[in-house]
């Protein structure tokens, strides 16, 4: 019998494979690193074995191979997830915008101070340069990664409150799209007015680019919807009662969703690209990996339990490996190919290598 059945656990699902036989033994994992608080969130550094960990004491560290590199207290919450640019970090938090060093130092530039942030960061690539851009005072704003401001323009009260905001390329100009809870606009940069501008069912959204375009995907009245720039409009699945996690994979963004006991994996374009049932009630979070070996693995977090199992699709008892984990769970790849699988357990950061 599964020990998914009436336990509650911390759960990787290995997507279409077998159950091989294992015996129950001790889980080799990298040394344990004291966290200040429950985790907000964990941001692998592609290329490096690195990663970034906010707290939600608002303490960003980077941890390395064998111990926290260095350590900073953020003056403000911080909002969406970290732009790893070259060997810049760039942070956005409701006061400014924070950029720094691999080794912890402030970047020319930064940080660039503000009263009122209300979006995510966002990275983009225009002529020739990287640039990030974010919502502030009323404003969207461009900078280079040199802390010079490259545009400013204003936008209207209602897109002020928290946002979603992405850049777009279009037809040899910049366009922002803003989105809140209830409305998409989209505002030319060079002719700084908006072009367009739809009212949305009230829900949570998402603003995807993929392959140049871009789309809204999120949940509002418990149906998964993705809409496109042209105004069409699709369901993709219903019923569901949260998302679980949004995750960049890639160039890809992926979306875990929680409909009753099954767990749906769906990409920016729309794409299901995977489902399976699970037992557990508390799920708060879900992260996918491709190993080496081209198995896909989903983790899942209960909320409650402080143990992680690996299950096939079906639901099967992949081994005995006994793995802790609460609050947030990532895959991170080494350099060598190792994945590790990184969770908190008891206020320290942990962190196991997958051997599959």
């Amino acid at each position: 019998m599964s020990r998914l059945t009436n336990a509650d656990h911390s759960t990787v699902q290995l997507l279409n494979e077998e159950k091989p036989d294992a015996d129950s033994e001790e889980v080799p994992k990298l040394n344990p690193l004291r966290l200040d608080d429950n985790l907000r969130s964990l941001n692998p550094i592609p290329g490096s074995n690195n990663l970034l960990a906010i707290t939600n004491s608002n303490t960003l560290y980077l941890v390395g191979n064998k111990q926290i590199l260095w350590n900073k207290s953020l003056e403000s919450e911080p909002i969406g997830s970290p732009v790893f640019i070259g060997n810049g970090i760039f942070l956005s938090t409701k006061t400014g915008i924070q950029g720094f060093d691999r080794a912890g130092n402030n970047l020319a530039g930064f940080p660039i101070s503000c009263n009122n942030v209300s979006s995510n960061l966002f990275s983009y690539y225009w002529n020739g340069k990287d640039y990030i851009s974010f919502v502030a005072d009323g404003q969207v704003q461009g900078y280079g990664t040199n802390g010079k401001q490259s545009f400013k323009v204003g936008v209207n009260g209602t897109l002020q409150k928290e946002a979603q905001l992405a850049i777009q390329g279009k037809r040899g100009e910049l366009i922002a799209h803003i989105c809140t809870n209830s409305n998409w606009s989209s505002i030319s940069i060079k002719r700084k007015r908006v072009i367009k501008s739809q009212n949305l069912s009230e829900g949570e959204w998402h603003l995807v680019k993929a392959n140049g375009t871009i789309s809204l995907l999120g949940l509002t009245k418990k149906q998964f919807v993705r809409l496109t720039e042209n105004g069409t409009r699709a369901m993709l699945v219903g019923n569901v009662s949260s998302i679980l996690n949004s995750q960049s994979f890639g160039d890809e963004q992926l979306f875990f969703l929680n409909q009753e006991n099954t767990i749906y994996v769906i990409n920016g374009t729309g794409t299901i690209l995977g489902q399976f049932n699970a037992t557990i009630t508390n799920i708060d979070d879900a992260s996918l990996v491709k190993l080496p070996n081209g198995k896909t693995v989903v983790g899942i977090i209960d909320g409650i339990a402080n143990n992680c199992y690996i299950y096939t699709i079906r639901g099967n008892e992949l081994n005995k490996e006994n793995y802790e984990g609460s609050n947030k769970i990532v895959f991170q790849k080494q350099a060598d190919g190792t994945i590790l699988l990184v969770s908190q357990a008891n206020g320290y950061l942990i962190r196991y290598p997958l051997n599959y």
